[in-house]
């Protein structure tokens, strides 16, 4: 299986049936969607700073033979683990829609 059909999968199983829908190539370009999108790369990037620093303290604690309890590691792989899928969502949010059609545009949702 390829990686491309594993986040397929993934796409569908966390999104549902809206797993197809994707943001028109001008609503990326906005300034507001632009600002936001800085500032959620921003956020994102520090948590992962974060998680990763996080888990080499655990790490460093844990060698020097200081007992690092499990919900400690379950904390800090759980976090770390849900950033990186928020920066996998993040990504497939800002990809190129050239040449494709939304769906939310023909949705009879999207006036709401």
């Amino acid at each position: 299986m390829s990686m491309e059909n594993l986040f397929a999968k993934i796409d569908r199983i966390a999104g549902g049936s809206k797993a197809g829908l994707i943001v028109p190539a001008e609503g990326l370009a906005h300034p507001k969607t632009k600002r936001a999108f800085a500032w959620i790369t921003g956020l994102l990037a520090f948590e992962l700073v974060l998680g990763v620093g996080a888990v080499v303290f655990a790490v460093i604690i844990a060698r020097a033979g200081e007992p690092v309890p499990f919900a400690v590691w379950m904390r800090t792989v759980v976090v770390l683990g849900m950033t990186a899928t928020l920066f996998y969502f993040f990504w497939r949010s800002t990809k190129a829609t050239t040449g494709a059609t939304s769906d939310c545009a023909s949705s009879p949702r999207s006036s709401r």
